[in-house]
């Protein structure tokens, strides 16, 4: 694993970790609600005999990535577009899990030239009265 870091074109770091091969196929991955990066702590032996490159990114706020206030889904595809140009990478894939679902899509949405395959994990429900009630209070208060 490499931790790094780019400074973005509003002067934000975004932190980023790469798992895998370096000359493998490139997913980015964006992880779950209150975790991080690091969150791809797994087995990473599938990366190796599929020979991937797993990039998993901070979100704004998490990890080693600056906040930003003026924060979107949309803003986050920005980010990571910087990041692959950054990393020279023309193609990837997308994989979301949990709370980073939307995230994932989002990029898979505005970056659809780039981005070929999309995959989730445990996706993270839309959040609505009828999906707030069937929710612990323990989770009621986290969101």
């Amino acid at each position: 694993m490499e931790n790094n870091y780019i400074n973005l074109s509003d002067k934000r770091k975004l932190g980023y970790s790469e798992y895998g091969r370096k000359e493998g196929y490139p997913i980015i991955y964006c992880h779950g609600s209150q975790s991080s990066r690091l969150e791809m702590h797994y087995d990473l032996s599938f990366a190796l005999s599929n020979n991937l490159r797993i990039i998993s990114i901070d979100r704004p706020g998490h990890g080693d990535s600056d906040f930003n206030p003026n924060g979107t889904i949309e803003s986050f595809a920005n980010d990571t577009n910087q990041l692959v140009k950054n990393l020279n990478i023309t193609e990837f894939s997308v994989l979301g899990m949990s709370a980073g679902a939307p995230f994932a899509m989002g990029i898979a949405y505005y970056l659809n030239q780039k981005s070929k395959k999309l995959g989730i994990v445990s996706g993270f429900a839309p959040l609505n009265n009828e999906t707030l009630k069937a929710l612990n209070k323990d989770i009621r208060l986290i969101l």
